[in-house]
């Protein structure tokens, strides 16, 4: 198989609580172990639920307190429809969010 981390120009890390490497330069992560396994209705996929067992952070993207993201502080690329998107101006939210 070829090594996706070099493809990518990406630096693999361990993983604290599950097998697959973790991505060095990402800010924001998550660990994971398979909860279920649904076949799909129309065959030919699945549907996987995961269950969250660590959650890894940059502290510059964390608020004052650390303890949520700092939406504003973080911009991620998004992935839909087959395009990568960057993440634009807020538009709304609800009362108390990070952006308002």
């Amino acid at each position: 198989m070829k090594d996706k981390f070099a493809a990518a120009k990406l630096t693999p890390e361990a993983s604290e609580q599950v097998h697959p490497a973790a991505v060095a330069e990402a800010e924001l992560q998550f660990e994971a172990s398979v909860a279920r396994i649904t076949p799909g209705v129309m065959g030919g996929y699945s549907i996987v639920e995961a269950q969250i067992v660590r959650i890894h952070a940059q502290p510059r993207i964390l608020d004052q307190n650390g303890e949520h993201i700092n939406t504003q502080a973080w911009n991620p690329t998004i992935y839909a429809f087959r395009d990568y998107f960057p993440l634009g101006q807020t538009v709304g939210g609800r009362p108390g969010g990070s952006a308002g």
